[in-house]
């Protein structure tokens, strides 16, 4: 990709978290404050990897309204208290790391698809665990990574007594046929809210297999 389309595909994903970040923050998600922010900050990165203008209306817009979280989610942390908030998190800590003591097997598999399936834009994820349940304060998560880009959440998966499933799960775009990707099970006990997406992966049980789009 030249540096043209580079930062035209930059300011486009910058003005995509941009929407998402508005959308969410219209229908009063103030839970999800903190995943607002992680959206902006990415397209504030992104915006600014792309050369743009730090007065373009876009730059501006997304300036305006991190700054606008910001004192939300600060509001919101005086409301409910910073110590609640750290029990919650340690809690959260604790029973990952009990369940996933030595004395428990805590390997997740992805049994579908299959490490080097070609596979469609929208595909079922499904897989199994030893354990039929989830271990207090932590959370099953699955995510697609697109080659050289960050990680993206999915949908919530299902969890049943043999196992887990994510109906829709999107892998890339109609222009990404021949493209590799990879598609991870991971249970952790940090939270990840609607519109996650990082270079990294948390901490916690994870397994990967890497696919190819049709």
């Amino acid at each position: 990709m030249d540096n043209s389309n580079h930062r035209a595909h930059s300011l486009r994903e910058a003005e995509i978290e941009l929407e998402l970040a508005r959308q969410m923050l219209s229908r009063r998600r103030f839970a999800m404050l903190s995943g607002i922010l992680i959206l902006l900050e990415d397209a504030a990165t992104k915006c600014s990897a792309a050369g743009a203008d730090p007065q373009s209306p876009l730059a501006t817009a997304i300036r305006d309204l991190r700054a606008k979280t910001k004192r939300q989610y600060r509001n919101l942390l005086v409301t409910y208290g910073m110590i609640a908030a750290a029990i919650l998190v340690v809690g959260a800590i604790a029973g990952w790391r009990l369940w996933a003591m030595p004395n428990g097997d805590s390997t997740l598999l992805i049994t579908n698809p299959r490490a080097g399936d070609p596979v469609d834009m929208s595909i079922s994820v499904s897989g199994s665990s030893p354990r039929g349940s989830l271990p207090a304060g932590s959370q099953l998560y699955v995510l697609v990574k697109p080659q050289g880009l960050n990680y993206w959440l999915q949908p919530l998966p299902e969890v049943g007594s043999t196992g887990w499933r994510v109906e829709k799960a999107g892998i890339g775009l109609e222009a990404d046929p021949g493209k590799s990707f990879r598609i991870c099970a991971l249970l952790t006990g940090t939270t990840l809210l609607s519109g996650w997406n990082a270079p990294d992966m948390p901490p916690g049980d994870a397994h990967c297999v890497d696919v190819t789009r049709k």
